[in-house]
């Protein structure tokens, strides 16, 4: 028994105007019986006929089916009401194209659980032998039937049949009726229609609406027969009957049989009170079995194929593109490198690189204690050296003066100067140079002097090279005078103290002999020529004698373990320059291109402490004023900061005390031992550390990396250069990465949404039936799925494909823009811990769309999707 209480249902049009389709209705519908819902078209009677069938929402007011309260269902209650109470019959059929009258039929039943009697239901509405024939093969009237037998087979309770005939000619709509008539005997049919011929002489209760109210409600008076007969005397014409030919010849021939004549009326009367006194009953949820659940799925599944495909490559492409800026921009510089030095079995050389958080290759940084306590803490078992910016050449002072490492040091394959002094020991440097395990010496004694130092024969050959191209002559001509003080003529007395002890056979010139060969072409042709050729540039051993000349062949060594202190203390040094100097006092500050530190003995004051004496060029040139020598007593003495800027940053800065003034051209200072020991402690600065073992970590590069070194090796500059792209375009990649992952996503929720509309009918039939929305969820959280497997697999060799095309083309690219090989380098690897995590990324991605069906379709309204189809 359905009971509707102050039923309204209001609708709110795109302009935001209300439209009030139903209006307090208030009506108690019995369990049998077929009743006719009558009424202009918009008077509301497909509108009541909905929210009965529970496929629209109540606005307000109630509908209570066998004591279950409508208007308190949620969603899935909605499905279970449809699956366990109603059967739908609609103008349009709305039967499954695809499915046999059989699978029609029986879908229904499974929705609602139901073990139908197939032959029965198909008997019923007179379609007995169709059950293997699909809808298209069937008449409009045949189709209908099938629709009435799917409502059969649920054993529904009550029928709700919107214009069922609307569509068919007289003979089928009678048969249509008729059988509807006698369903009704045992369950509640409603029928929509605005036909009152059929209502009248079909219903056995005629409900009229007009502008959604209920304007009339009656019901068959009980005994009433609407039909042609004489009885008593009486003929009695039926109301809004046709007469057939029996019955005019029944009129002629008996016309002594009667003597009064009835026309009879409708049969109707007001409807009278209906008591509800029915209990609560149970509703069933709704099921659908794994069967018809396929059914279903292949049927969605097998439509649009190319658009599933065109979404799994579209979708595979990104997320490879993804995995491939991913693992470009995971190239880890220092991982890099000491791969690359496990691989070739290489000892490990690291150079400070980083002050302050700027980086700059061509840089020579002091390395802090922190640093060096950083790797010292480590897990890294070996020794470590330090390598000082102590070097000793013929006519240069790069690594002292400028503290810049620049690619002119190397000029016709010999170098100006070394870079710097190794304070190492004797077992790393007979593990780099040893013959037989025992270094060769060629000329001294390694232990000579305490803190003298080692060369190796390519330093020998490169310092008497540049001797005989330099004007200031030394006359080294052969190995046995460069051992001893060096240099031999003390032209630059602001150059620490130097002693050559020994040097070393290293076998070079057999090693590179192609590589001298090339060379040897340009010095016959020109001894000063400094530029280097394409074919040397592009032979095979010149990026390995160049990181071989910067690591090891052009280092000086030294194996006195105070080495540091000997470099930092006063003795055998007079004075030491340093470029890019800056002196600064109140609002006055002065920069100068070179300016030299003097001892204080060099003059006859004494000074102590933080006291000093400045050239009068020097502070005429800061301050603009005109000390000579004639009015030196005139000066004020006052404070004033000194310091030196390294890329931009204070690498060395000290307040001193201008004592006094001395009159000099010259830019320079005079302090005492303290000031100047202090200042050395940032002239001669170790700047890159040489590790004996193998043993490279992860934390070990977590450390380099942490700390601002690189890592030497042949790749070095290639593989810096990669690291400085990452370092510009490095976040513009992720944007675009996320932006690949965004689109992914936008791309399989539009899938969905698509798949959904292009099935939008099968859901509107299936839900009408009574499927659960997360039944009908599912399907399509399938269908994303099995295309996400596609995802899965097709991205997984776009990656592979990806990561081995885009560093081919990297490489080549950094080649061909900078000249740097990386011959020896992956710059985007196919790391299967990368490609793992990407490929759950694509998962997640993937199931978090799959979500986006289920929360679609519990939004949609059966009753829209029907309605959009008619």
């Amino acid at each position: 028994m359905i009971e509707l209480v102050n039923l309204c249902k209001t609708y709110k049009a795109k302009n935001r105007k209300k439209t009030k389709a139903v209006k307090n209705i208030s009506l108690i519908l019995p369990d049998n019986g077929m009743i006719f819902i009558t009424g202009k078209s918009g008077s509301g009677k497909s509108t009541l006929l909905n929210l009965i069938g529970g496929l629209d929402d109540i606005t307000s007011g109630d509908i209570v089916i066998n004591g279950n309260n409508m208007s308190k269902f949620k969603v899935d209650d909605f499905a279970s009401y449809r699956s366990t109470y109603v059967g739908f019959i609609f103008q349009d059929y709305h039967i499954l194209d695809e499915f046999t009258v059989k699978e029609n039929v029986e879908l229904s039943a499974d929705i609602s659980n139901i073990d139908c009697n197939l032959e029965e239901c198909l008997k019923a509405v007179d379609l007995e032998g169709y059950d293997k024939r699909y809808p298209t093969e069937l008449s409009g009237g045949q189709q209908q039937r099938v629709a009435i037998a799917r409502a059969l087979a649920k054993d529904s309770k009550i029928i709700l049949a919107d214009e069922p005939t609307g569509n068919l000619d007289n003979k089928t709509t009678k048969q249509i009726l008729d059988i509807l008539q006698e369903i009704s005997k045992t369950r509640l049919v409603l029928i929509v229609s605005h036909n009152l011929d059929d209502a009248a002489k079909y219903a056995d209760r005629i409900i009229s609406l007009d502008h959604g109210n209920v304007v009339s409600d009656v019901s068959r008076v009980d005994g009433y027969i609407n039909e042609f007969r004489i009885e008593n005397n009486t003929l009695y014409l039926p109301h809004n009957t046709d007469l057939n030919e029996d019955n005019l010849k029944d009129i002629i021939n008996k016309k002594e049989d009667y003597n009064n004549i009835i026309q009879l009326d409708n049969g109707m009367s007001e409807t009278g009170l209906i008591i509800n006194n029915k209990e609560k009953e149970k509703i069933h949820k709704s099921k659908l079995s794994k069967e018809k659940f396929n059914k279903l799925f292949n049927l969605i599944f097998k439509r649009s194929i190319l658009t599933k495909l065109a979404t799994i490559l579209i979708v595979s492409v990104l997320i490879s593109l993804f995995y491939v800026f991913q693992a470009f921009n995971a190239f880890d510089e220092n991982v890099k490198l000491m791969d690359n030095l496990i691989e070739n079995n290489e000892t490990m050389v690291i150079r400070k690189n980083e002050y302050n958080g700027t980086v700059h290759n061509s840089y020579i940084f002091g390395i802090e204690d922190g640093d060096y306590e950083a790797f010292s803490n480590s897990n890294y078992e070996g020794n470590m050296y330090k390598l000082y910016n102590h070097s000793l050449g013929a006519n240069s002072k790069i690594m002292q003066l400028s503290y810049q490492a620049v690619a002119t040091n190397v000029q016709n394959f010999y170098i100006a100067e070394t870079y710097g002094t190794l304070n190492c020991s004797e077992e790393y440097l007979t593990k780099i140079y040893g013959i037989d395990g025992k270094i060769d010496v060629i000329l001294g004694d390694m232990y000579a002097n305490d803190y003298g130092i080692i060369i190796t024969d390519y330093v020998a050959d490169s310092i008497m090279y540049f001797d005989n191209l330099s004007p200031n002559r030394q006359n080294v001509n052969s190995y046995e005078e460069l051992l001893g003080e060096y240099p031999k003529n003390k032209y630059n007395n602001s150059t620490k103290y130097i002693h050559i002890n020994a040097i070393i056979n290293t076998n070079y010139k057999e090693r590179y002999k192609d590589l001298i060969s090339i060379y040897s072409n340009l010095w016959d042709n020109d001894p000063t020529n400094d530029n280097i050729s394409k074919d040397i540039l592009n032979h095979k051993d010149y990026e390995k004698f160049m990181m071989e000349a910067n690591k090891h062949l052009g280092v000086s060594y030294n194996f006195s373990p105070n080495y540091e202190s000997y470099l930092h203390s006063t003795t055998n040094l007079n004075s030491a320059s340093l470029g890019q100097f800056k002196l600064s006092y109140k609002d006055k500050t002065e920069e100068f291109s070179s300016f030299t530190y003097n001892q204080a003995h060099l003059i006859k004051r004494e000074l102590t402490g933080k006291d000093i004496i400045l050239t009068t060029g020097a502070y005429n040139k800061m301050f603009g004023t005109e000390y000579t020598k004639a009015n030196l007593d005139e000066f004020v003495p006052h404070e004033i900061k000194v310091e030196k800027t390294l890329m931009y940053e204070d690498y060395y800065v000290e307040t001193l005390n201008i004592v006094g003034l001395v009159q000099s051209s010259a830019y320079a200072l005079y302090c005492s031992d303290e000031v100047f020991s202090n200042f050395l402690r940032y002239k001669y600065v170790p700047f890159a550390i040489y590790f004996d073992s193998i043993n490279h970590t992860e934390e070990l590069s977590d450390i380099i990396d942490e700390q601002g070194f690189m890592v030497l090796i042949n790749d070095t500059n290639g593989i810096s250069m990669v690291n400085r792209a990452i370092e510009i375009f490095g976040t513009f990649l992720d944007v675009i990465s996320l932006g690949f992952l965004l689109i992914c996503v936008i791309y399989l929720m539009h899938f969905g949404y698509k798949s959904i509309k292009s099935n939008m009918y099968e859901i509107g039939i299936i839900t009408a039936l009574g499927c659960n929305n997360n039944k009908m969820g599912k399907l399509f959280v399938y269908e994303i799925l099995s295309v996400g497997i596609g995802i899965i697999i097709i991205s997984f060799i776009g990656m592979y494909v990806g990561a081995v095309s885009s560093n081919y083309v990297l490489i080549k690219s950094f080649e061909f823009a900078f000249g740097y090989s990386l011959s020896n380098v992956d710059i985007v690897t196919f790391e299967m811990s990368y490609v793992i995590t990407d490929l759950i990324i694509a998962l997640v991605i993937i199931l978090l769309s799959a979500l986006f069906p289920l929360l679609m379709i519990r939004k949609i309204k059966p009753v829209n999707i029907l309605k959009a189809k008619e």
